[in-house]
């Protein structure tokens, strides 16, 4: 929060709320993700093993952007939820409450998917992961 998020939000796009929201969560979930992961791979990375890099980053490349695309619309959900609630009080609280925790709970299972280590290409994780969905 403090190296990436905080700093991006405070410093881009001022006049532009949801688009200043949308940077900062990717600044923070993408990038200081894949700064993570990037710093995990210090082996491939000392030895410039580009070829095992990629075969360790790219699945992570995937589900980074993934993990901070979900993580933006549900904080753009939940603004928008809680501006609704200011306006009007609809009921069904408790059901539209656990519906969204277990779509939360099915977003991050989905995409853990591109978490798991596997010696497979990102083009060949991609053809299993749709695969999966029969496509």
């Amino acid at each position: 929060m403090e190296f990436f998020f905080f700093p991006t939000y405070v410093r881009y796009f001022r006049k532009k709320p949801m688009l200043r929201m949308v940077t900062a969560v990717f600044a923070a979930a993408f990038v200081g993700n894949m700064y993570y992961h990037l710093l995990e791979a210090k082996g491939s990375l000392l030895t410039a093993n580009v070829d095992r890099l990629w075969i360790v980053l790219g699945p992570r490349l995937v589900y980074c952007f993934l993990l901070a695309s979900g993580i933006a619309i549900s904080m753009l959900r939940q603004q928008k939820l809680r501006s609704n609630r200011n306006t009007a009080n609809t009921g069904g609280g408790a059901i539209a409450r656990i519906r969204r925790i277990a779509g939360v709970w099915t977003f991050f299972a989905i995409i853990n998917f591109w978490n798991v280590l596997a010696n497979l290409t990102v083009v060949e994780r991609g053809r299993l992961f749709l695969s999966l969905f029969g496509l």
